[in-house]
C-alpha cells in the first residue's frame, strides 16, 4: 500500500463499519421482515463488470451514460 498514492486502494471508513452494518441488516431482515432464512447478504459483488449503464429513464428521449 502506498500512502502518498492519490487513490486509496481501499475505501477505510467501509472496512471500520461495514461488518457492524451487514449484521444489523441481517438481523433486521431475518428477525422482522421474516426474509431471506437460507439466503446470504453480500454487501459488494462485482456486478460492475457486466452492468449496461444505458438507462433510458421513463420519458427521457436518450439513455443516460454513466459518469466517471
Amino acid at each position: 500500500m502506498d500512502p502518498l498514492s492519490k487513490k486509496a486502494d481501499y475505501d477505510p471508513q467501509a472496512a471500520a463499519i461495514s461488518s457492524a452494518y451487514v449484521s444489523a441488516f441481517n438481523d433486521y431482515v431475518r428477525k422482522s421482515l421474516h426474509y431471506g432464512q437460507d439466503k446470504t447478504y453480500r454487501p459488494e459483488i462485482p456486478l460492475w463488470k457486466s452492468w449496461n449503464f444505458q438507462h433510458q429513464p421513463p420519458g427521457a428521449d436518450a439513455a443516460v451514460a454513466a459518469v466517471d
